[in-house]
């Protein structure tokens, strides 16, 4: 597997210059690693910061641009629609080439090679919120203030759920978390908090 592994390092080194320089750093500290692919090798590093995108689209396609060292921007809202069953993006608010790269260099920064992450762009904090409470659906939700929008889709996870899940209860002085909050609680801070 390593000569695969070299083969794919190249060929994202001919569009990255500065990969091939990274490559050899890598190797050289992690020669034991090879099997382990070569985005995985690079996760949480400052490398996959730059190049990890590249690593992972060594087929040359979704991320691929040409010869771009710092890939441009994608302002287009709809592509061309893809073959059926074949992968590719259509409409800029299901996926788009910036968001996906963008995706991929925040989680191979965050992740390890022994635990990968993935990472999930937002359009607005709004839907980041909900997002993260209707992935999480706790049964309470303790909260303090904070922006109108959150207590909305806190009351729509509460209709969707009959009233089980996200019921928002007042924010516990420190003091007072250990006695008030239960297992599974959510504690919601926002900041910059709306003034009351």
């Amino acid at each position: 597997r390593g000569v695969e592994e070299e083969a794919m390092l190249r060929r994202a080194a001919a569009q990255r210059p500065l990969l091939l320089i990274a490559r050899r750093a890598v190797f050289s500290s992690d020669a034991g690693s090879s099997d382990a692919g070569s985005a995985a090798i690079l996760r949480g590093s400052s490398t996959a910061a730059v190049h990890a995108d590249a690593l992972e689209d060594h087929g040359g396609g979704r991320m691929a641009t040409a010869h771009d060292v710092s890939p441009p921007l994608s302002l287009s809202t709809t592509f061309t629609c893809p073959e059926p069953g074949s992968d590719g993006h259509v409409y800029s608010r299901i996926s788009n080439p910036t968001r996906e790269r963008c995706e991929t260099l925040l989680g191979a920064i965050e992740g390890t090679p022994s635990s990968p992450a993935r990472a999930v762009l937002y359009a607005s904090g709004l839907a980041a919120t909900f997002g993260a409470l209707s992935r999480l659906l706790p049964s309470r939700v303790a909260i303090s203030g904070g922006y109108h929008g959150t207590h909305q889709v806190l009351e729509q996870l509460q209709r969707i759920s009959g009233g089980a899940s996200c019921n928002p209860i007042p924010l516990p002085t420190p003091e007072d978390a250990a006695a008030v909050l239960r297992e599974g609680d959510v504690v919601w801070l926002e900041t910059p908090r709306n003034p009351d």
